[in-house]
């Protein structure tokens, strides 16, 4: 709904010890990651403070790592090529300088890892 604040969403799953990740904030959606466990409580807690949520039940998350990742031009396109390819639905994405990672739906989790792998493997001489 328009009046659902983030610190209000944010504020509820801190005070009930729940920790977030893969944290996206827009003026339409706020979208974050949690453990199944936490899923299941962050829900009945929104849910009683009249806040809708939509929860898509087992994801994964996959990353490729490396120091070279940030400033170099591509990086994120051949990652999102690789999953496209393989027709894995990414999630959700988020970076760091050395790593992306990208949420995927469990089922994928085996094909988005090889298709990276097969992807960005440093083949040795």
């Amino acid at each position: 709904t328009s009046d659902v604040t983030a610190d209000k969403v944010f504020n509820l799953l801190a005070a009930n010890k729940l920790s977030v990740d893969f944290i996206n904030i827009n003026p339409d959606k706020i979208v974050f990651n949690l453990n199944r466990e936490e899923s299941r409580l962050a829900q009945k807690l929104l849910e009683a403070q009249k806040i809708e949520a939509q929860v898509v039940p087992d994801c994964a998350k996959v990353s490729i790592v490396g120091a070279g990742i940030m400033g170099t031009p591509g990086v994120t396109a051949k990652m999102v090529a690789a999953l496209s390819k393989q027709k894995i639905q990414i999630l959700q994405t988020t970076d760091s300088y050395t790593t992306i990672w990208v949420l995927v739906h469990g089922k994928d989790l085996v094909a988005a890892v090889n298709a990276l792998h097969d992807t960005f493997l440093v083949k040795e001489a």
